[in-house]
């Protein structure tokens, strides 16, 4: 980013922006509109599963396990969420066999079929 503006238009709510990027095949002309996303960090060996998995509320995060065929609700800690995942701080081991849907209604303890695994 070589320039970013410290308003924004009020028509649009956009902050004017200027990016310089390698252009070799000239693609890129003037006043063409680009959409952008900037990656802020990358992580490695990070545990990642689908947000729609967790319940609870900001704090109070839970997921339910599944051990020996018995629903366990497990406390998590969620330390990002990027669109439709998570990535897991703790309360969660790789390979735990984990409920990613139905689990609305589940409650501890509960006996479980499992659907597809």
């Amino acid at each position: 980013i070589h320039y970013l503006g410290l308003e924004a238009d009020r028509e649009n709510r956009a902050f004017p922006t200027e990016v310089r990027v390698d252009n070799p095949r000239h693609r890129l002309r003037p006043g063409m509109v680009a959409r952008a996303t900037l990656v802020k960090a990358r992580y490695s060996d990070v545990l990642v599963i689908p947000y729609d998995a967790i319940l609870g509320a900001e704090g109070d995060f839970y997921v339910f396990v599944v051990q020996d065929k018995v629903a366990r609700k497990r406390p998590l800690i969620v330390s990002l969420r990027q669109d439709d995942l998570a990535v897991i701080e703790d309360g969660l081991k790789e390979g735990e066999l984990l409920v990613v849907a139905g689990q609305q209604n589940l409650q501890h303890g509960r006996r479980v079929q499992i659907v597809e695994e």
